[in-house]
């Protein structure tokens, strides 16, 4: 077990701005029902600065993206700044919430945050002395408004996740699981170099399951519970690994790889491999940014930083919602038409390329060049943690939400019956919204714009 160091119900030290009685020393009582509080309905501004307390007025200073990630439902998502945290509705598009320029936050850009579905406990990454993530996660609760909790680590902090009952810290070559209740540690695993800080974590179910890297290159394990006895490997590519996600229940893993040209659907029992999905020949590099499935129909997504597309997939047997009419212990069928009824010895001879599965729709992302570049690029230049644009489905509807980092949140629907039969479908966008713009004074009011409606010129990129 790694020496990590736990401070439960201390709050950091800071430059003490407050009332004096407004520092407790005491170890707060973190009551059971907080976890389940909904977040507030109108947004919150950060408080005064102290060059504002004292009556001066200080010079504005740009905000900028350090990181994005949605929540366990895609509800909401959460994004770290350079003066602290904001987090967002994702139906309707809305702020919910900004905590900025705090006393709490030292100063100090929040390089990582997540959150647990639509509650006020979020866990924390500050940026460490020289701009790059630091090395332990704050737990901060909203309703306190404050932090409660502390986990800290010999290493730089590359990812956090977190469920009701763990909490996931993620470092260069080391995950550790801690409970949520107490933050007591309860796993350690060593894996291969993982810059990106990449894991995923089933959101419900018990036990909990945890993908992240193995510790052999392109290699996945899959944790389930703290005990070993269900722990596996998949060896899912022979380059590193890009992406990784859990389907909503555990029972399917998707990975890509740095090259990014296949994305590859398993099996969680047995480590079967379910689907090749092709986006791109195998000779063109491609960059994954963002993998994830659909939590109710058969369709599975891939957003890309070097292209300005979306590429959806239809992927049969591989849903949660219902049992699949496939005798498990069979392979699902790859590819379709006259390859379905070729024997599996002409199968062999022919190249993985012809019988990958095509993507059956895609959705260009506007104001984004062919290599994946936007406009508007709002992170900070030297320490953001996004890679590109993220990927979020609707947890009962057709539909699906893009986060991207040129400040703008676009949402397109697709029909719940198309496959790639029907040839490739191009999406439209159904509203697009300007969700963060690096002007400090930034507001979402009157910026959204519904497809074929009238909006703000200035609103429109």
């Amino acid at each position: 077990m790694s020496a990590e160091e736990v401070q439960w119900g201390q709050a950091p030290e800071c430059t003490d701005t407050r009332p004096r009685d407004a520092v407790s020393e005491e170890t707060p009582e973190r009551t059971k029902g907080a976890e389940e509080d909904a977040l507030p309905e109108v947004c919150v501004s950060s408080t005064k600065s102290s060059a504002q307390e004292i009556g001066t007025t200080p010079l504005p200073c740009n905000i900028h993206l350090m990181s994005m990630a949605f929540n366990q439902d895609c509800s909401c998502f959460v994004a770290g700044t350079t003066a602290g945290f904001r987090v967002f509705k994702t139906a309707p598009a809305s702020e919910a919430m900004r905590r900025e320029h705090l006393p709490a936050f030292e100063g100090r850009s929040m390089a990582l945050a997540a959150m647990l579905f639509r509650t006020q406990i979020y866990a924390m990454v500050p940026a460490g002395q020289d701009g790059n993530a630091g090395n332990k996660i704050q737990v901060w609760d909203a309703k306190q408004d404050r932090f409660v909790g502390e986990m800290r680590s010999r290493y730089e902090v590359k990812g956090v996740a977190l469920r009701n009952e763990v909490i996931v810290m993620v470092c260069e070559k080391t995950v550790c699981v801690y409970t949520c209740d107490k933050l007591q540690p309860i796993l350690y695993i060593n894996t291969a170099e993982n810059p990106r800080g990449l894991c995923s974590l089933t959101a419900a179910g018990k036990p909990w399951i945890l993908c992240c890297l193995g510790e052999n290159v392109g290699e996945v394990r899959v944790q389930v519970g703290a005990d070993n006895s269900g722990t596996s490997t998949i060896q899912a590519h022979e380059r590193p690994l890009a992406a990784i996600v859990l389907s909503p229940t555990g029972q399917f893993v998707a990975t890509a790889s740095e090259f990014g040209t296949v994305v590859k659907v398993f099996r969680r029992e047995g480590a079967e491999l379910m689907y090749r999905l092709r986006l791109n020949t195998p000779t063109q590099e491609t960059s994954v940014s963002s993998i994830a499935f659909h939590p109710l129909l058969p369709f599975f997504g891939v957003a890309c930083a070097s292209k300005p597309y979306v590429y959806l997939f239809r992927v049969e047997h591989c849903t949660d919602a219902a049992p699949t009419s496939q005798d498990p212990a069979k392979p699902a069928q790859r590819g379709s038409g006259v390859w379905g009824i070729l024997s599996s010895v002409v199968k062999g001879a022919v190249p993985d390329y012809f019988t990958d599965t095509p993507y059956c729709a895609r959705f260009q992302i506007p104001d984004v060049d062919p290599e994946g570049r936007p406009d508007i690029d709002t992170r900070h230049e030297a320490q953001a943690r996004v890679h590109g644009p993220q990927l979020g489905f609707h947890r009962t509807e057709p539909s699906f939400w893009i986060m991207h980092y040129n400040g703008m949140l676009h949402e397109a629907k697709f029909a719940a019956e198309m496959d790639a039969t029907q040839g490739v479908q191009e999406l439209k966008f159904r509203s697009s919204t300007m969700w963060f713009a690096v002007r400090p004074d930034f507001r979402m009011s009157k910026l959204e714009v519904e497809q074929g409606g009238e909006g703000d010129e200035w609103a429109v990129l």
